[in-house]
């Protein structure tokens, strides 16, 4: 167990069976005293934010308590509009398609619990990616752009994989040395 909470991805899940029981159970609570299907699911997801961000960002991607106010600003506007656009944009999209084309087919008392469990499967898949390649994203050596810049131009950088655990992060942090001593090394001994 210990040697799997190294791992981003493990740490993310821990963190969204929470955040998604919040909002699951929270939808079908409201959905259950007779709020529609928006402004319940608007309530119910807006409930886990606030624990998924200061969770996420501890806890899964390890961003250290003592970071400029401005970081931090910057990294909760954008958890803000990648979370808000998943859960309040993409997830009643999901939960209204996946509802409609059930109809009739499966027991109305049903069609809710698994729009939602559609549209929470979406929005994972969707939160990680750009999680970790926009929000909580870490410089690493040989970045010459950040992640918003590289998207904004339509290029992903290519050295950055979001299932990178922390210890492949460090260890390659800790070896920039070898990089530059195999190019002077090639470049000594290719003839012109």
């Amino acid at each position: 167990m210990r040697g799997m909470l190294r791992r981003k991805w493990f740490r993310f899940a821990l963190v969204g069976v929470v955040n998604t029981g919040i909002d699951f159970f929270g939808f079908l609570l409201l959905r259950a005293v007779g709020l529609p299907v928006i402004p319940a699911n608007f309530i119910s997801s807006a409930g886990g934010v606030t624990f998924s961000f200061f969770a996420n960002r501890r806890f899964t991607f390890q961003i250290g308590p003592r970071q400029p106010v401005g970081q931090l600003l910057k990294q909760a506007l954008l958890f803000l509009s990648v979370t808000g656009v998943g859960l309040w944009l993409l997830q009643p999209i999901v939960i209204l398609a996946v509802s409609s084309s059930l109809r009739g087919i499966v027991a109305s008392s049903w069609l809710d619990v698994i729009g939602k469990a559609a549209a929470i499967t979406v929005g994972i898949l969707w939160n990680y990616t750009l999680y970790a390649l926009v929000v909580f994203r870490t410089k690493r050596p040989g970045d010459d752009t950040s992640a918003i810049e590289a998207l904004t131009v339509g290029v992903v950088p290519t050295q950055f994989s979001p299932l990178d655990d922390e210890a492949t992060t460090r260890s390659e942090r800790s070896r920039p040395h070898e990089k530059n001593h195999e190019e002077h090394h090639r470049s000594s001994t290719d003839p012109d």
